[in-house]
């Protein structure tokens, strides 16, 4: 049984958050991380695939919809674990298991619901708190609690969003390793939003990077993380080392200021359409021979000696150029005036060095 994502897109009123998103088929056995910045829609899409937001597009797990599907008419078996914790009722936390037990498969007799319900907190190894009530219990436990009344009713996806926010790192490390095996031994599908990158790196078959401006990208770890697209969709500068265990890790060096992404709600003011046609012709024209981007209102272009930040307004296209030395970055401003002459040219935009 695989998940299938095609032409998915979501938004709110007239802001778009996500726009047609289609991924090859997640197999049985995958470990999803899905990963971006605040704001790009990591939990507007689990709520799609869970069937409690609208979108544009389908979601599906074998032959059942899942998306525009509330989630108790689903056909397919899935658990969503939002990152809002468990209320802090007066229930113990056994009860409260084994009343998710219940709802999730009332075709089971009591003595089945039972051995489900002590299965699951040795699983997780959270025998201690089932005696406890919820509203004794922290945070964290409560986290801890939430996902095993997601486990409990043994579902082929499990949508989890943030599932260790509120834990420290043994927990950290226990519930992905319960997930894990999960996936791994009885098939299940699992997608897991989270910030922590050397989590996702250690943990998931597959990643899923949702970068401010749209784009995504999905795939293998090794081939999603990179020093590229990590400065593009969480504008730092960041390498991946390995330990001495082999594991891949992200080294966060330093934030890019200028080039921190826009959040979704952002009221930027964007330049004319000159400047942005103009920008949009730089960063092609450069592409062909150095790593150039641009997100409509500005552009980075980074040379083998440095970089340079361009920034159109009405009147100008302003360059704020960076090199290690002196020398060089004149080296570097000559380079990028004599590409950018022809165009200033053309388009009449008066060139500005700061």
């Amino acid at each position: 049984m695989s998940l299938l994502i095609e032409g998915l897109g979501l938004s709110y009123g007239a802001r778009s958050i996500l726009q047609d998103l289609t991924l090859p088929a997640v197999e049985a056995g995958s470990l999803v991380g899905v990963l971006g910045p605040n704001g790009v829609g990591k939990s507007s899409l689990l709520r799609a695939i869970a069937g409690l937001q609208a979108c544009q597009g389908m979601a599906r797990l074998g032959n059942a919809a899942l998306s525009g599907v509330p989630p108790w008419r689903q056909q397919a078996q899935v658990a969503y674990l939002p990152q809002q914790l468990p209320q802090a009722v007066s229930l113990l936390a056994y009860e409260s298991l084994l009343a998710a037990a219940r709802a999730r498969c009332p075709q089971l007799v009591s003595h089945e619901l039972t051995a489900r319900v002590e299965s699951i907190l040795q699983r997780l190894g959270i025998e201690h708190l089932a005696l406890q009530r919820m509203d004794r219990l922290s945070g964290g436990q409560r986290q801890l609690l939430g996902l095993a009344q997601a486990l409990v009713g043994e579902p082929q996806l499990l949508l989890l969003d943030e599932p260790t926010s509120a834990l420290d790192l043994h927990w950290q490390l226990r519930v992905l390793d319960c997930v894990a095996e999960r996936c791994r031994t009885e098939r299940a599908i699992a997608l897991v939003a989270c910030h922590d990158l050397n989590l996702a790196l250690r943990f998931c078959s597959h990643l899923l990077l949702l970068a401010p401006d749209g784009a995504y990208r999905f795939g293998a770890p090794a081939e999603v993380l990179d020093a590229a697209w990590l400065r593009r969709t969480y504008a730092i500068e960041a390498r991946i080392e390995h330990c001495s265990l082999g594991q891949p890790l992200v080294l966060a060096d330093s934030p890019l200021l200028k080039e921190a992404p826009l959040m979704p709600n952002s009221h930027s003011r964007f330049p004319s359409s000159q400047a942005s046609r103009l920008l949009g012709r730089l960063c092609k024209h450069f592409s062909h021979k150095i790593e150039a981007r641009w997100s409509e209102h500005e552009g980075l272009l980074r040379f083998s000696i440095g970089k340079c930040v361009l920034q159109a307004d009405d009147q100008a296209l302003q360059l704020a150029c960076t090199a290690p030395s002196a020398a060089e970055l004149d080296e570097l401003q000559e380079v990028i005036r004599r590409h950018l002459q022809g165009f200033a040219q053309v388009d009449d935009l008066v060139l500005q060095w700061h």
